[in-house]
């Protein structure tokens, strides 16, 4: 089964514990609406993001994944952001580029719309940039957690 491009890095941090909640950005979403026929539409040009929560956060794991996104050596450098959840228990986590990252103040403060939107109005050729990326940072995870003894 082919993974839909965009949802490569959660299909491999799904194999890593339960997930509670999860939100991917895809490249190619497919929509099916009631009695209407499947399509896809191109959204290319805002960038990847890999939202999880971990029903049982394992505090290996997410260091693990840290090790990794901060080894990564790709064509663009990738953080992830965590913050305690609102309300109860676990925490949210998001896997994208630091460039994204560094443009949220920007994007909010002086354009007034959110980062994704900005990213596709003005600089609509780092997208697809990020979704080629994207494919290798999840190689480079997956090689780090087999050298750790993690076989996904």
């Amino acid at each position: 089964m082919q993974v839909e491009k965009g949802r490569e890095l959660i299909s491999v941090i799904e194999k890593l514990g339960e997930i509670e909640w999860q939100r991917c950005h895809s490249r190619y979403p497919v929509f099916r609406f009631k009695d209407q026929k499947e399509f896809t539409e191109d959204r290319s040009t805002r960038p990847p993001a890999t939202s999880f929560r971990f029903k049982n956060e394992d505090p290996q794991i997410i260091n693990l994944l840290q090790h990794a996104i901060n080894s990564y050596k790709g064509k663009l450098q990738w953080i992830m952001d965590s913050q305690k959840k609102e309300y109860g228990s676990g925490i949210n986590r998001v896997i994208y580029p630091k460039h994204v990252h560094d443009m949220k103040h920007k994007a909010i403060q002086i354009y007034k719309m959110p980062v994704e939107k900005y990213m596709a109005l003005y600089e609509p050729e780092f997208g697809p940039i990020a979704y080629d990326d994207l494919v290798d940072l999840t190689k480079h995870v997956i090689f780090t957690l087999r050298n750790s003894g993690i076989d996904i």
